[in-house]
């Protein structure tokens, strides 16, 4: 049911026609705080109605810049029945992205950020957190309207702000500078310190919560507290980010979103009781409690 702290008019619309839709599809539940549209549900791909909705009531622009947290890289290419039930319309509907999801899309979730680009919802990507087989991967891909998106996956936070990391390195500006235009990370001349820029444009931030487990063989292991203490207070030692840690990051993400949602994934956790403790961490170590949970 909609939290009856929540006072925005756009989060009250969001809910009256996402709600009636997918929350029994998807267990969606409105956890929005402050004034932070943000929505919690359980498979990925799910998110897309949610993108249309709130697109439509000019919370994000279409196409939005993603910024999300997630084990799985979740690229893989759209299905040949989707570019065909997508190609004859002019115009799709909140209904269409449903159908699409429902039927066209793949059921473990791996394809829902092409066809987010492909349906015109997403724009350029940036992904953390993601597996070691992944991780400084790119790509530049181009959707069937003939538009192009980037798509960076990088490590944890505390990788990509280490020595060499991507988020850091001053050597690394032409290769890196396409990844930094799009989070609106720039060194400042005077100081040599990276600092976010003053772009006012709202991204979309979006967190599965399997970017907080740990995978060992065929096991499961939710981040203990001592992760979490580490990865998210600790302070990043290279002098360009000096006062940033991985909570400071994130707050200016969060502070730059005008959408956020949050995959639990469950089995990708090992069930909802593992998913329930990880996003209870989330929500201390990320979020400072707010979450409506």
């Amino acid at each position: 049911m909609q939290n009856e702290s929540i006072s925005s008019p756009a989060c009250k619309k969001i809910l009256s026609k996402s709600l009636e839709a997918l929350a029994k599809r998807d267990s969606l539940k409105n956890v929005s705080f402050d004034n932070h549209p943000c929505y919690l549900h359980e498979d990925h791909r799910w998110v897309l109605p949610l993108i249309f909705e709130a697109q439509s009531l000019n919370l994000i622009p279409r196409p939005v810049t993603m910024v999300g947290f997630d084990w799985h890289r979740d690229g893989g290419d759209v299905r040949p029945s989707f570019r065909k039930k997508l190609a004859p319309k002019s115009k799709i509907s909140f209904e269409d992205v449903v159908e699409l999801c429902e039927e066209d899309l793949a059921k473990d979730d791996g394809d829902w950020i092409k066809a987010g680009m492909e349906l015109g919802l997403i724009g350029d990507v940036v992904v953390f957190g993601v597996d070691d087989t992944h991780i400084g991967d790119f790509q530049e891909y181009f959707d069937v309207h003939g538009k192009t998106h980037q798509f960076h996956t990088l490590s944890r936070l505390s990788e990509e702000f280490a020595h060499q990391g991507s988020l850091v390195d001053h050597l690394k500006q032409p290769r890196s500078s396409r990844l930094w235009e799009i989070l609106d990370w720039r060194v400042n001349p005077s100081s040599g310190h990276f600092v976010f820029g003053k772009s006012e444009e709202k991204i979309l931030l979006d967190i599965d919560l399997d970017a907080f487990n740990i995978c060992w063989n065929v096991y499961n292991f939710p981040w203990p507290s001592e992760v979490w203490e580490k990865e998210f207070q600790s302070y990043f030692v290279e002098k360009s980010v000096l006062g940033y840690n991985a909570r400071t990051f994130f707050d200016e993400l969060l502070e730059r979103s005008g959408l956020v949602t949050i995959a639990r994934e469950s089995e990708c956790t090992d069930g909802s009781a593992k998913a329930n403790l990880i996003l209870r961490k989330l929500n201390k170590y990320a979020f400072d409690g707010r979450l409506a949970l």
